[in-house]
């Protein structure tokens, strides 16, 4: 899995239209959201987080901080698919401060 290679051009694939318009994930907003800053690693630093479990961290996270939990997917390009052939979409919760 990797990001998708053509952004922002791969909105205009027709798999990812397919994937975004016409599936469960009925995509309203799609951005691409930006790693978190060192501030914002500073400001959750107590809170213990667990690999592969973003709802639960974005829980933690929001209660230390007041920090909003955005619910969404993760998309992902398959790496050994043609550019902008195949994607994949994985549930993922994360924080906006």
């Amino acid at each position: 899995l990797r990001f998708p290679q053509e952004w922002p051009a791969a909105f205009k694939s027709a798999p990812l239209k397919r994937l975004l318009n016409k599936s469960m994930l009925n995509g309203v907003r799609c951005r691409a959201v930006p790693p978190p800053t060192a501030a914002e690693h500073a400001a959750a630093a107590g809170v213990v987080l667990e690999p592969l479990h973003s709802f639960s961290n974005a829980e933690r996270v929001a209660a230390a901080s007041g920090w909003a939990v955005v619910k969404g997917f993760w998309v992902f390009e398959l790496a050994d698919a043609p550019p902008s052939a195949s994607f994949v979409a994985v549930r993922h919760w994360w924080n906006a401060t």
